[in-house]
C-alpha cells in the first residue's frame, strides 16, 4: 500500500481530466444525463484513494465533499465496471497511476 495523500491523488486526477479541486468537490447532482468531467475526476479520484492509497471512506468523502457514504461508494463501483469495459477511459486512468508511480509492468503493456 502506498503513502499517497488524498491531495496528491486529487491533483494527479485533476490534470488528467483537466479540471481543479473546486470543481471536484462541487455539487453536479443536477447535471443530466451528460457526463460532467469534474464527477467522473472526482469518482477515479475516490476509487484511487480508496483502492491504491488505502484511505478509509471516512476521509475520503469529506475531502471530496460527499456526506453520503453510499453514494460515494457507487461511484467507485462505476469506476470499477468502466475500467473492465472502457478501454478509452482504462487509459486514462493508467496516465494517472503512472504519474503517481503506481503502474505495474502489466499495466504499461
Amino acid at each position: 500500500m502506498t503513502t499517497l495523500s488524498l491531495t496528491e491523488i486529487a491533483r494527479a486526477v485533476g490534470r488528467e481530466w483537466g479540471v481543479s479541486f473546486e470543481d471536484m468537490r462541487r455539487n453536479w447532482r443536477n447535471a443530466g444525463h451528460r457526463e460532467v468531467p469534474a464527477v467522473t475526476a472526482r469518482s477515479v479520484a475516490m476509487w484511487l484513494a480508496k483502492l491504491e492509497g488505502g484511505h478509509a471512506m471516512r476521509d475520503i468523502c469529506p475531502f471530496f465533499g460527499l456526506r453520503d457514504v453510499n453514494y460515494a461508494g457507487e461511484l467507485i463501483r462505476k469506476v470499477h465496471y468502466r475500467l473492465r469495459y472502457d478501454a478509452a477511459f482504462r487509459r486514462r486512468v493508467t496516465r494517472v497511476k503512472g504519474a503517481l508511480g503506481l503502474v505495474t509492468m502489466r499495466e504499461a503493456a
